[in-house]
């Protein structure tokens, strides 16, 4: 109960800036695609004609990121500040870097309910893909090699019911939803794919063991694989290197949120434990994403008393202050 705990508190904070809302019941994304992008419209809000001269998003490499209750962009030393969207959380960019994928809100007050919505990189084109009142999608990832876009989701009002929670997967155009997971008794979330799109990596909570950990699957499910043995605390937000050889990921394992790095041939064939801490420092260092080259990684730390953004080199050396400000779940482009 004690971990069950934990992981329930955890899950809060992994929430960010999100306000989960729904109605109750039960459900699934219905994969209909609506365009909300007539006169600029933001999701949950009045539709404003949008500006004359749209501000151009950064240029080359950017990192997208989920400011406060905002999709934002900035170049990888920190300049460039670019609102993508004004209301969206979860960031995660197309493969040709010309899309982004978040989470966004459709409705007001107690009827207010997330969805995913698509937006060109220069903020036009916003469009709505899942459409479902009765159900909560949550953390997207695009396909590195196709037009797919996984996500975890869960019936509207079973939000502290963590065996609800299940890996699903998308097409872009909103066609070919497909529940991955189905997983009763087990909390499925935080997707992501590796580069080759063969295959995802998740968190995953078993209830009956009370553990919380980081697996991999098949990219069209399967029985997912095992890849940490985190007894102590809570292991979250994998993230693949560009090569897929390694994954760095956020756990709680010595009381403090660190990103640790493991080897993925290795843990895939059972040698736990063998995970390197790369930042091992007294403040919160949580959601770590990858430079495009591989060299760096960009996480959300809280070293500034707030979640703002830094990057550090690969092997958690030269940590580098780039965003002060709300810097929640980045994403990191390659020159498109």
């Amino acid at each position: 109960m004690r971990r069950a705990g934990q992981l329930l508190a955890v899950l809060c904070v992994v929430a960010l800036v999100m306000t989960l809302c729904g109605c109750g019941g039960s459900g699934s994304p219905t994969g209909r695609s609506i365009d909300t992008a007539a006169a600029g419209g933001i999701p949950g809000a009045p539709d404003k004609p949008p500006p004359e001269e749209p501000e151009p998003p950064a240029e080359g490499e950017a990192i997208v990121f989920a400011g406060s209750r905002a999709v934002m962009m900035i170049k990888p030393d920190g300049t460039g500040e670019f609102t993508v969207a004004k209301s969206g959380t979860y960031p995660s960019w197309s493969p040709d870097g010309s899309q982004i994928v978040f989470v966004g809100y459709v409705g007001n007050g107690n009827k207010r309910r997330t969805e995913l919505f698509i937006i060109n990189a220069d903020a036009s084109g916003l469009r709505q893909l899942t459409d479902s009142p009765e159900f909560v999608e949550n953390d997207p990832d695009w396909s590195p090699v196709a037009d797919q876009i996984v996500f975890y989701g869960y019936p509207a009002g079973t939000s502290v019911d963590l065996g609800a929670r299940d890996i699903w997967v998308i097409n872009a155009d909103g066609s070919g939803l497909q529940n991955l997971t189905n997983s009763p008794g087990i909390s499925d979330s935080l997707p992501t794919w590796s580069p080759d799109g063969t295959q995802i990596a998740c968190n995953r909570y078993d209830q009956d063991a009370d553990d919380s950990n980081i697996w991999i699957m098949n990219a069209d499910g399967g029985e997912p694989v095992r890849l940490t043995n985190d007894q102590l605390g809570v292991s979250f937000f994998p993230a693949w290197s560009p090569d897929g050889t390694k994954i760095a990921f956020e756990s709680s394992r010595d009381g403090n949120f660190e990103i640790y790095v493991l080897n993925v041939a290795d843990a895939a064939a059972g040698d736990w434990g063998q995970e390197l801490n790369l930042t091992n420092d007294p403040a919160t260092d949580r959601q770590p994403a990858w430079s495009p080259d591989g060299s760096k990684i960009v996480l959300s730390s809280k070293r500034g008393g707030a979640y703002w953004g830094y990057v550090m080199n690969a092997d958690g050396t030269d940590v580098q202050l780039i965003y002060d400000g709300d810097f929640y779940r980045p994403d990191w482009r390659a020159a498109p």
